[in-house]
């Protein structure tokens, strides 16, 4: 696709590169609710682990970091061969995952990464005592508290702040990572001026914010927030007063050359 001189074979591949990823999302998600079916009918664990010879390996770690993220806990999901597994892993920041690993090395047949994401592999007869050993540790080094969601505010500010030169600033901090997260602002009090569904599947938000009182207009994004704020499961429309976590990301849908908000979370008022 990038080397390509023409544009019509350029245009199938593109094609070809979208279906394929819509294939893959599609995976992700089916996946992602067998192992929310899984854990609704038992008691959820400080970790998470779950496998099956059904969910391919190039998938795991995607699905681990959505469920560690809903769940907010370590999550190891794995793929399930005749006599060994080869399985992902995503934790936050309440729980090391490589260090974990380690402590339970005798279990393994390979294990790499970092606190955050690793990946291993073990025969499967090993899998209920490596889990075990997961459990024990996680009982000493995961406080229930921690299990709790939390989104951790660096700042409130007004709807004026979301600015060109607010969003340059927040730049000269770049590049953002793990050890260095972008900061995460609290807006209150913003009408929804419009509303609508966007994205494969129709799962993320698309906003346009009002503030009454500076009549400031912002564009957000709330990307996997439909199902949670949208009927039947939320009650967001417009003209609903909000407080919004978000954070300021350049807006240059359609070409527009403007400042807007990545919505992490929404408090109906």
């Amino acid at each position: 696709l990038l080397i390509t001189e023409d544009p019509k074979e350029a245009a199938e591949l593109s094609r070809k590169l979208e279906k394929r990823n819509q294939e893959r999302q599609s995976a992700t998600e089916k996946i992602i609710s067998e192992v929310k079916v899984r854990l609704s009918a038992k008691r959820l664990e400080k970790i998470i682990l779950e496998g099956s010879a059904e969910w391919p390996i190039g998938l795991l770690g995607l699905v681990a970091g959505k469920i560690s993220e809903e769940h907010n806990r370590p999550a190891l999901i794995y793929h399930q061969g005749k006599t060994k597994c080869v399985g992902s892993g995503r934790s936050n920041a309440s729980f090391n995952l490589i260090k974990a690993l380690m402590s339970a090395e005798p279990h393994l047949l390979e294990f790499g990464g970092h606190a955050r994401a690793a990946g291993f592999s073990a025969i499967m007869d090993k899998i209920p005592a490596f889990y075990e050993t997961l459990l024990k540790r996680a009982e000493t080094e995961i406080i229930a508290d921690k299990l709790i969601p939390t989104i951790e505010i660096d700042a409130e500010i007004n709807s004026e702040e979301v600015n060109i030169e607010t969003l340059r600033l927040l730049n000269s901090f770049a590049p953002f990572g793990e050890d260095n997260e972008p900061p995460v602002f609290l807006l209150k009090n913003l009408s929804v001026s419009k509303l609508r569904l966007v994205g494969n599947g129709n799962k993320h938000l698309k906003l346009i914010l009002k503030d009454g009182r500076n009549k400031t207009t912002l564009g957000a994004i709330a990307f996997n927030l439909a199902r949670s704020f949208t009927p039947p499961s939320g009650g967001i429309n417009i003209g609903k007063t909000v407080d919004v976590a978000a954070e300021i990301i350049p807006d240059d849908w359609n070409g527009n050359n403007a400042v807007g908000l990545k919505i992490i979370d929404i408090k109906l008022k």
